[in-house]
């Protein structure tokens, strides 16, 4: 081989390398939910080099960033599901939506405990919503071998594990009986706007309210391109993508005043919808701008009634059905300290509680 010919395939070498390196830099594209960072670029020092950490964070850099990676790690998604009897990376996928498959095991329901001692000492009236899954709500989609213990019974269980002061709200049966509407994401294990709005018909009674009827709601479509934490996992791109839908009552209570407050105790506005998270990599913030920390919103309904709840993120969606009833609504996460933030409020001035989570946050 001549000597020109070697320099030549060289130049072209390298000019393939330039080439995929600017793409990999340039590329942006994310899954929905991943933590990655895509302005992040690998950092050297001497002790990462000494570790031998540099060419293995340029390599997890690349991996994670290289030209078409989702069109590719979709169509391997949908070659695995051939292979593996519809289940890619425990997600099983139907022909119409994707389902967690999770094994249930017995449980000592220490959150139950929690509860009841929470409610044991404290004159407030306190309720519970224990909101099941998709797979729980549709199980008859699955393979009857991957069933084992129903999460209909352990919701019950869950239930049992309550003393009876405690006022629990039957979200599994409301579910089943609106199952063939869409109240489940397709590509996400929670519950839609109209899912949260069929069992707030069922919670608002037990509150001792008069539930709206939906069609007082003005519904907007904000998105009809959302893909969660089931495809995220999964990456089968076969499932049509989700709408997310929110909703305001057309002569409702008006929000006067959302302020949420972080660990310093530093308060800031709050929306119950934030639309900016339509751009994030899960526009499921946009309900309650996805927030951990402590939020309170106060309206000018004519009630006095106030209520805390105690939650995690299926009840962001579910919030807003309350605003019609309540003139101050205290939203915290489930492993919020209370005694932290006692001076922005006191469970005591709540005449109730709720705990509204999904099952597996109860079972944690």
């Amino acid at each position: 081989m001549s000597k020109t010919v070697v320099i030549i395939n060289g130049i072209v070498l390298l000019l393939c390398i330039a080439i995929f390196g600017i793409l990999v830099i340039l590329h942006k594209e994310d899954l929905p939910q991943e933590k990655l960072s895509p302005d992040a670029k690998p950092g050297i020092n001497s002790g990462m080099l000494k570790k031998g950490e540099f060419l293995r964070t340029v390599s997890e850099y690349i991996a994670n960033r290289y030209p078409f990676r989702i069109q590719f790690l979709e169509f391997n998604s949908a070659l695995d599901r051939l292979a593996a009897d519809g289940i890619v990376n425990g997600i099983y996928i139907d022909d119409e939506m994707l389902l967690h498959l999770r094994t249930y095991t017995e449980h000592t329901f220490e959150y139950a405990e929690k509860i009841n001692e929470f409610a044991s000492n404290r004159a407030t009236s306190v309720f519970v919503v224990a909101v099941p899954t998709s797979d729980g709500i549709y199980e008859e989609l699955l393979p009857e071998y991957l069933v084992s213990i129903t999460q209909k019974s352990v919701i019950e269980r869950f239930y049992n594990a309550l003393d009876m002061g405690v006022r629990k709200v039957d979200a599994f049966n409301t579910l089943k009986m609106y199952s063939s509407e869409y109240i489940y994401y397709r590509n996400d294990t929670k519950w839609t706007t109209y899912g949260a709005y069929c069992v707030y018909k069922t919670a608002i009674k037990k509150l001792g309210f008069t539930p709206i009827s939906y069609d007082k709601f003005v519904v907007e479509h904000i998105t009809d391109n959302f893909r969660g934490n089931l495809y995220s996992k999964s990456l089968y791109s076969g499932t049509k993508t989700d709408t997310i839908d929110i909703a305001k009552c057309r002569s409702g209570c008006e929000i006067t005043s959302i302020r949420t407050y972080d660990s310093e105790l530093t308060a800031a506005d709050g929306l119950i919808y934030d639309k900016k998270y339509l751009n994030s990599n899960y526009m499921y913030d946009v309900f309650l701008g996805g927030n951990n920390n402590p939020i309170v919103v106060e309206t000018n309904a004519e009630s006095d009634m106030k209520i805390l709840i105690i939650k995690d993120e299926y009840a962001n969606c579910f919030i807003p059905f309350l605003v019609n009833h309540y003139s101050k609504i205290v939203v915290v996460d489930n492993q919020c300290d209370l005694d932290k933030y006692e001076s922005v409020f006191a469970v005591e001035d709540f005449s109730q509680v709720l705990f509204i989570s999904g099952i597996d946050t109860f079972l944690k």
